[in-house]
């Protein structure tokens, strides 16, 4: 008997509420971070930018954009890591003990 939280389908719902949660929060965490380094070392994103823009404001924008990216590519890797996962454990249970192989089963 699978272990209860095991998941045994990976639907294209689930992976694309997965990387959508994963870089939406990545986003949150990026934005907090530029926030407190523009307010911390403005002078920084002063440099970086072509226009005149408020740093702290500057850095916000980069940061959440940064956190988008980092986090989709997080949520991305999951998917996979659980894409594998599954593979990996359906075909240990094919090669369980005391299953018939296909050869048994044909022959």
């Amino acid at each position: 008997m699978p272990h209860p939280s095991a998941r045994t389908r990976l639907t294209a719902v689930s992976v694309v509420v997965t990387v959508t949660i994963v870089a939406l929060f990545g986003m949150v965490l990026g934005g907090a971070f530029g926030a407190a380094a523009g307010k911390i070392s403005p002078g920084i994103f002063q440099d970086m930018m072509l226009h005149d823009v408020e740093p702290q404001r500057a850095a916000i924008v980069l940061g959440a954009f940064g956190g988008i990216m980092c986090g989709g590519a997080l949520g991305g890797l999951a998917v996979v890591a659980e894409m594998v996962s599954l593979v990996v454990s359906s075909r240990l249970r094919d090669q369980a003990p005391g299953r018939p192989s296909e050869a048994a089963k044909s022959g």
